[in-house]
């Protein structure tokens, strides 16, 4: 009797194979930055990302552009260690260009419509 329950017993624990799990990939959070506002009621724009190229025009306080792309070096400016961005513009005919602008005079949102809703804070509070 004893035999057969050490069999039962045994014969019981067999392995048994657990079955692969396969989870699809997932996206990775992403805290990427895609748009802006400008903070200061006229920030100067370059055509370069440095104060010493000339300059490209000015943003208004409240403006709302698209981020293109960052400098790989940091500046010192405004008091400030920071990027430049390269924003988008669009003027009044709908031609695309593009400009410097330095991260100091920036707000960064992750969507547009953040961006936007910001910009009308920003109006509100400040009266533009």
């Amino acid at each position: 009797m004893m035999i057969l329950s050490i069999l039962l017993i045994l014969g019981s624990c067999s392995e048994e194979k657990i079955p692969e799990l396969s989870l699809p990939p997932t996206p990775v959070l992403s805290l990427r930055q895609d748009w802006a506002v400008i903070r200061f009621s006229y920030l100067p724009l370059y055509t370069e990302a440095s104060i010493e190229s000339e300059v490209a025009g000015l943003a208004r306080q409240g403006d709302v552009h698209e981020l293109l792309e960052q400098s790989l070096e940091t500046e010192l400016l405004y008091s400030r260690q920071d990027y430049w961005y390269k924003i988008a513009l669009n003027d009044d005919h709908g031609e695309h260009s593009s400009a410097w602008a330095f991260a100091a005079g920036l707000e960064f949102y992750s969507s547009r419509d953040e961006a936007l809703n910001a910009s009308g804070r920003m109006a509100e509070t400040q009266g533009f």
